[in-house]
C-alpha cells in the first residue's frame, strides 16, 4: 500500500464543512495600511474564467474586500480574505474564455488541470487547503475523476451585460471605473455564480441555472439598475420603464446574453485582449502600470505592487 492509499479519500472527494464558511468577510474593517490619510485607489484588472478553481479563490478574497469597503467598521482586526491594500481596491471585472487561449498556446481548448489526473487532483487539494485556511466553502468539480469543463460563455456574456448596466453614463472608456458600490455588486454576482459550480456542482452553463442565481441577486442590484443611466434597449425596453414592474427580469437578462451579437463580439475581443496582454491563465491580475501577475497566490503581490515599486525608488 503506498502513502497516498493511507491518505483518506481522494481530494476531488473531500468536502469542506459549510458550517463556519461563507463567501462574505465574517468581520467587515478599513482594511488599508494607514487610517490618518486616505490613499490614491489601487487599480486592478481581474481577469477570470468561470471554469478555473484559483480563480474562484481570488474572486472571494476581492469580494470580501469589496465588501469591506462598502460595509467598513473602522478600527476592528483584518478579517480572514481581506486583502491589504495601501488604498482603496478599485477592480476592473474582465471574464475571457481560457479555451481560445489554451488553443493558441498549446494547440488543444483545454488546460493542464482539465487533461491531466494527477495535476487535477492535486489542485484540488490545494485549493482545498487554501479554502479551509481562508474559511471559504468549496466542494471541488462535479466529477471525482478528470474534470469536464462546462461552457462558460454564456456565465461570461451574462457578466459583461451586468458589467455594462452599472457603467458610468456616456463613458469612453472600454473598461470605466465603476462606483465602489457596483464593483460589490459585480463580484456578488461573480461569486455567485462560482459558489454554484464549486460547492453546489450546479451546471452554471445552462440558462435556467443562472436565470435562478439572477433571481437570488436581483434584489440587491434593482437599486442600482434603477439609479443608473445604462442603455435599457440593450434588453428591448423603453428609458423611462421601471424595472420591478418587469416580469422575469432575471429571464430577459439570461435571454439577451444569449442573442446579443454586441456581447458576442465582446466576450471574444476581451479574450484576444487578454491573449494581447501575455494572459495564458487565470486567475490573471494586471495593474495601472500594465504589470502582469498570474495566479491567486500573486494577488497579494499585485495589490501592493504600486506601494512596493514606490517603495523600492525612495
Amino acid at each position: 500500500m503506498t502513502s497516498s492509499d493511507n491518505a483518506g479519500p481522494r481530494a476531488s472527494e473531500r468536502v469542506l464543512d459549510d458550517k463556519s464558511t461563507t463567501l462574505e468577510p465574517l468581520i467587515c474593517a478599513h482594511h488599508h495600511a494607514d487610517e490618518t490619510a486616505m490613499p490614491p485607489p489601487v487599480r486592478l484588472q481581474f481577469w477570470f474564467e468561470y471554469n478555473s478553481l484559483y480563480s474562484y479563490v481570488a474572486a472571494v478574497r476581492i469580494h470580501r474586500t469589496l465588501a469591506c469597503q462598502v460595509k467598513a467598521t473602522p478600527r476592528q482586526p483584518l478579517p480572514r480574505g481581506v486583502l491589504k491594500t495601501q488604498g482603496p481596491l478599485s477592480v476592473d471585472f474582465c471574464p475571457f474564455l481560457l479555451g481560445p487561449v489554451f488553443q493558441a498556446n498549446h494547440g488543444q481548448p483545454r488546460g493542464p488541470i482539465m487533461t491531466n489526473p494527477v495535476r487535477s487532483n492535486y489542485a484540488v487539494r490545494d485549493v482545498q487547503r487554501i479554502c479551509q485556511q481562508e474559511h471559504i466553502p468549496f466542494h471541488g468539480y462535479p466529477s471525482s475523476d478528470t474534470p469536464e469543463p462546462i461552457n462558460s460563455v454564456l456565465a461570461s456574456r451574462l457578466t459583461l451585460l451586468l458589467l455594462q448596466c452599472v457603467q458610468p453614463a456616456n463613458s469612453s472608456d472600454r473598461c470605466p471605473v465603476l462606483a465602489p458600490h457596483h464593483q460589490y455588486l459585480v463580484s456578488l454576482w461573480v461569486t455567485t455564480v462560482y459558489a454554484a459550480f464549486f460547492v453546489n456542482h450546479r451546471d452554471v452553463g445552462k440558462p435556467k441555472v443562472l436565470e435562478e442565481l439572477l433571481v437570488q441577486i436581483l434584489p440587491q442590484w434593482l437599486p442600482a439598475l434603477d439609479q443608473t443611466t445604462w442603455d435599457r434597449a440593450l434588453l428591448g425596453l423603453a428609458s423611462d420603464q421601471p424595472l420591478p414592474a418587469i416580469p422575469n427580469l432575471a429571464g430577459l437578462l439570461v435571454q439577451t446574453a444569449q442573442t446579443s451579437a454586441p456581447l458576442k463580439a465582446q466576450l471574444k475581443a476581451q479574450t484576444d485582449e487578454a491573449m494581447a496582454q501575455g494572459l495564458f491563465g487565470a486567475p490573471s491580475f494586471v495593474t495601472a502600470d500594465g504589470e502582469l501577475f498570474w495566479g491567486n497566490d500573486r494577488l497579494d503581490q499585485a495589490v501592493q505592487w504600486p506601494w512596493s515599486l514606490k517603495s523600492a525608488h525612495l
